[in-house]
């Protein structure tokens, strides 16, 4: 059990949080250190420290989705995206990932979803929790401003969770074994993800999806095919690009691993 991954946990976090932020089209406002002034309208946002952040992380965020008792890899993943998200989310991504029918995905880390846990291969767990997330985050209205910068911060968590899970598993390379198979494997889905998303673009090119006999189809039929087209290609460049990026988180992991 990871009963004591709570420094190394937030070591990754404040590495994608950062410092003092307000972006105009961040919903949360003022932020330093992840804590958000509409979340904490209290305090002294731009003063605040990062003792003070990492004291509220752990009473606000890591107690309540019960970050002691989590499998290693398993509560990075669900911590960084309570911390991103909201706790509700961050647990119910976790929920879904485990498979909990519908009823129970209620984004509380109670004894059903920890029991649950217990039976599901970690590192398994930690890559579809991530899947999950980034599913979310691409239908929000703000992935056109903070979509890279999710995708990137996603693959990057992806990767530590797995290297902490494996290293949680076995020796020092059994976890480059695991992290360049995973790394791999994402190179691969990277290239068909690319390949898919030229011939769709390529396809809509034509106006008909790359038949050439639709004679009968009214004016207005190619623009609406080529559109389609469009949406599906950058879907597919979307899905391309958060791929690559996991191959690089897990080979920049790899190095990490003593």
């Amino acid at each position: 059990m990871a009963k004591f991954n709570f420094d190394a946990v937030m070591k990754e976090v404040f590495a994608h949080e950062g410092g003092y932020v307000n972006h105009r089209a961040d919903p949360g406002g003022e932020t330093n250190f992840g804590i958000s002034k509409r979340s904490y309208p209290k305090e002294d946002i731009r003063g605040l420290t990062r003792a003070r952040a990492k004291f509220i992380y752990q009473v606000d965020f890591w107690d309540p989705i019960k970050g002691d008792q989590l499998p290693d890899g398993v509560d990075l993943v669900t911590m960084d995206a309570a911390v991103n998200s909201g706790k509700s989310r961050g647990v119910r991504w976790t929920q879904t990932a485990v498979g909990l029918p519908k009823a129970q995905i209620d984004g509380i880390m109670g004894a059903k979803t920890l029991a649950a846990i217990q039976k599901r291969d970690p590192i398994e767990l930690v890559k579809k929790a991530c899947a999950v997330r980034v599913g979310f985050l691409r239908g929000l209205k703000t992935w056109g401003t903070f979509g890279k910068g999710w995708s990137r911060r996603v693959a990057s968590v992806e990767a530590t969770g797995v290297s902490m899970a494996a290293q949680a598993e076995g020796s020092r390379g059994y976890t480059k074994g695991i992290l360049s198979r995973e790394a791999k494997q994402a190179e691969v889905l990277q290239k068909r993800n690319s390949d898919t998303g030229h011939i769709t673009a390529a396809g809509g090119a034509t106006g008909t999806g790359g038949v050439e006999t639709l004679h009968d189809l009214p004016l207005w039929a190619p623009l609406v095919v080529v559109g389609v087209a469009v949406l599906i290609a950058i879907f597919f460049y979307g899905r391309s690009r958060h791929d690559a990026q996991r191959a690089t988180a897990y080979r920049n992991e790899m190095e990490k691993v003593l």
